[in-house]
């Protein structure tokens, strides 16, 4: 076993030496400064990273508010657990939707994942 670590640090020492021994000479002459070229990936990383995760996300989140916002009676919904419902009561924080066999759920404005159908002008 001590064999093959034997040849490995005998391949790797004059390296590891020469490494050393211009990472003295680099100190001695003060520190080293990263070159500007190494920032600009960082930066298109960056860039990219916000165009295609951040933004995107946002514009999403905006639209599911403004559907939140503007839920009214009678309108029918899916939920996030895909249950189909009209809303029949709304709150704050909460709406009262009623399912297809004349059964009635609350459930959080927040489960709410799309608007199937806006029927305002029905009135039950």
């Amino acid at each position: 076993m001590t064999h093959w670590l034997e040849s490995w640090i005998s391949a790797w020492a004059p390296g590891a030496v020469l490494l050393a021994q211009e990472g003295a000479e680099k100190a001695a002459n003060g520190p080293a400064k990263p070159p500007i070229p190494f920032y600009v990936p960082l930066a298109g990383v960056a860039v990219l990273f916000y165009f295609m995760l951040i933004r995107p996300e946002r514009r999403k989140r905006a639209e599911q508010d403004k559907l939140l916002e503007n839920l009214a009676l009678n309108d029918h919904i899916v939920t996030i657990g895909g249950v189909y419902g009209r809303v029949v009561s709304l709150d704050k924080e909460s709406i009262v939707i009623r399912l297809e066999d004349d059964a009635r759920a609350r459930i959080l404005r927040s489960a709410v994942a799309r608007v199937i159908s806006e029927n305002r002008d029905e009135a039950k």
